[in-house]
């Protein structure tokens, strides 16, 4: 069922843009053009819940107490249109991220030992203002940087345990501010640009239990990267 929903996913977003073409200008009563370019990521991401392995507001701790995680990279795809008004960016569109990550338990001084697994995959939609630079001879900035926010949903999850972890819960939507850069140097066939793209997102708490109180623990947080490639 997973593979099925990742394989519908990526067709959705490589329909979409293998249809959108290249970038569709409206142009207003007074002249000035509103212009619509798409924008294609594909690459990996990196991160998930964010742990308490500071033990950041737990009493009653001792040396021997911890809390682990490990997380995995994993496969990302989105599809976004930037749009342009006069000397304004702004850059929206459709995300798919995959998430596997563990978190580890000991806590002997609270008699609570054991090992919590979860894979879950989001749609997000993110909104950013872009500051673009390094304009070449047609107009085209190569280097954008996008700050703005993002929203998620978790389309399924999956969590496992083992051990007495602690009882949790899980929310299936965050929000939270985002960052990114993109870098587009390469011209290919006169019709696209290609190159690199970068983001980091810190969020609201999606995970919560009796060792992830305080305030942004338990919050979803990612870094993806990878390419990036626009038709213009």
């Amino acid at each position: 069922m997973r593979r099925s929903r990742l394989i519908f996913v990526c067709a959705l977003l490589l329909q979409g843009f293998n249809s959108c073409g290249p970038e569709n200008v409206m142009t207003g009563n007074d002249g000035s053009e509103l212009r619509f370019s798409p924008v294609f990521h594909a690459g990996a991401s990196s991160g998930g819940l964010v742990e308490n392995m500071e033990l950041t507001g737990v009493e009653g701790i001792s040396e021997l107490d911890a809390i682990t995680g490990a997380s995995q990279m994993a496969f990302t795809l989105g599809l976004h249109s930037e749009i342009e008004w006069k000397d304004h960016a702004v850059e929206t569109g459709l995300d798919y991220l995959a998430f596997n990550q563990a978190v580890d338990y000991n806590l002997p001084s609270f008699a609570t030992i054991g090992k919590r697994d979860f894979r879950f995959h989001q749609l997000r939609v993110p909104l950013s203002y872009n500051f673009r630079f390094l304009k070449d001879s047609e107009g085209f900035a190569k280097l954008t940087l996008r700050a703005g926010l993002s929203v998620g949903v978790s389309i399924s999850k999956d969590i496992s345990e083992s051990g007495n972890p602690p009882a949790y819960t899980f929310t299936n939507f965050d929000y939270g501010p985002m960052l990114g850069v993109s870098f587009l140097p390469i011209q290919i066939r006169e019709k696209y640009r290609l190159g690199i793209s970068l983001e980091a997102y810190r969020g609201s708490r999606i995970y919560d239990d009796a060792f992830h109180k305080a305030e942004g623990m338990g919050g979803q947080s990612f870094m993806k990267f990878g390419l990036a490639i626009r038709p213009f």
